[in-house]
């Protein structure tokens, strides 16, 4: 009889109240889904992250002054108007004010360095980083594995001739720096347009990973991609 650790005592209580939050649920995934379908990734990684849903629970409780049916949007409403809602508008109204590719250009190709030397440790077309590569207006040049995080070959990459390179930073030791530094002495890579021209940005796990670090790592490559004078 115990509803997101509240013990209500009666069961046909805990079963309506259950039925309410199941409800309460469905209409959660349904106001947070975006325009952007890089904003509604992220809201829903949030949204099945969990929680206790405390504010709704009560409301539910509370509506048992009168009818239940009628109070299950006030349920939901009042967790998405308190998180999810003012969330994802403020997501939007960054993206929206992201640096524009200029017209006419193709999309700036960017590579995603996890890890490796004998073969690089990468986001294929499945994971993050390529939705938030796309969000800032770039394309990742290992979106035709199909794959999540996945190996690749340098030849591949290199044949891809990346613009931009994004260095995971896991802050262990050099990080980043060592990634860098073994690609600059690289024999194909050091050829590329990203390393010739020294055009790196250094982002977190936590910032390539589903999450609300997600908006400001599309806001970082977007300024290093399209407007690097602001940085």
């Amino acid at each position: 009889n115990a509803i997101a650790g509240v013990e209500l005592g009666d069961p046909e209580l805990a079963a309506t109240t259950s039925a309410g939050l199941e409800r309460v649920e469905e209409l959660l995934h349904r106001e947070v889904t975006s325009g952007y379908q890089f904003v509604t990734e992220t809201s829903l990684h949030l949204i099945d992250a969990g929680g206790k849903r405390f504010r709704p629970l009560f409301t539910l409780l509370g509506a048992f002054v009168g009818w239940l049916a009628p109070h299950v949007g006030a349920g939901a409403a009042s967790l998405i108007v308190a998180v999810a809602t003012a969330l994802v508008a403020g997501w939007q109204r960054r993206l929206a004010a992201l640096p524009a590719r200029p017209a006419g250009q193709p999309p700036l190709k960017v590579f995603v360095y996890d890890s490796g030397e004998e073969k690089p440790f990468t986001s294929g077309r499945y994971a993050m980083p390529t939705a938030i590569v796309e969000a800032a207006g770039g394309r990742n040049v290992m979106d035709d594995l199909p794959a999540s995080w996945t190996t690749a070959s340098w030849e591949a990459v290199a044949a891809a001739e990346p613009d931009f390179i994004i260095l995971l930073d896991y802050q262990t030791g050099s990080g980043a720096d060592t990634l860098r530094r073994f690609l600059e002495s690289h024999p194909l890579m050091k050829l590329t347009p990203a390393v010739r021209h020294h055009r790196y940005l250094k982002l977190q796990y936590a910032e390539l990973t589903p999450g609300p670090a997600n908006i400001g790592a599309v806001e970082k490559l977007a300024r290093a991609l399209y407007a690097p004078e602001a940085e």
